[in-house]
């Protein structure tokens, strides 16, 4: 228990104030043509992808200038927040309850659906479920935003950090430590994404 609560205060220091990652909608664009997504926060910059008019619940891990990173495919580019408009709910610093996680050496997914948590070892084919709940402070915002299972069950926090998948270009914004607590506790790294209801 003790390395439970030097842990938790560990995490509790990478907190942040910034407010992304948040999910925005393509608006502004006509049928027909797209947004183009761009190697920086320029319109100079080369374009190396394209989100198509009307599209939801694009990621924004960050913004710079009035442009926002987004993740298009295995890369990441930079699209003009003009034609991107942050999804209702989104506004403040609270996590949305919806996450995909995941991290590598050995391989691993989390899952949070807003009602139950889903651990995916793969590595040892362990799959391990529990019901959702949060840790919010005193203002009702959720930083760092901990996913705590019954006894004996992981614990996971996610703190607003960049975040590198180690395999991708991939921009996260969200950073993910579980704490295991089998007979022999270890901990699991990686990086998540926030996703839409």
């Amino acid at each position: 228990m003790i390395r439970l609560a030097v842990v938790l205060c560990l995490w509790a220091g990478l907190v942040s104030a910034q407010s992304f990652p948040a999910l925005y909608d393509v608006t502004g664009v006509s049928e027909g043509d797209v947004l183009n997504v761009r190697t920086g926060p320029d319109a100079a910059t080369e374009i190396v992808g394209s989100l198509a008019p009307g599209a939801i619940g694009i990621e924004v891990v960050e913004e710079a200038d009035g442009w926002g990173r987004v993740n298009i495919d295995e890369a990441s580019g930079w699209a003009s927040l003009t034609y991107l408009t942050r999804q209702p709910g989104q506004e403040d610093a609270a996590l949305p309850p919806r996450l995909r996680c995941g991290g590598t050496e050995p391989f691993w997914s989390l899952v949070t659906t807003g009602e139950e948590v889903i651990l995916d070892e793969m590595a040892t084919n362990r799959t391990r479920s529990w019901p959702q709940s949060q840790t919010l402070r005193a203002d009702g915002r959720i930083e760092p935003y901990a996913i705590i299972g019954p006894e004996g069950e992981p614990v996971a926090i996610v703190s607003r950090t960049a975040c590198s998948d180690g395999m991708s270009d991939r921009a996260f914004g969200l950073r993910l430590e579980v704490l295991v607590r089998d007979e022999d506790p270890y901990l699991l790294s990686g990086c998540c994404s926030i996703e839409g209801n």
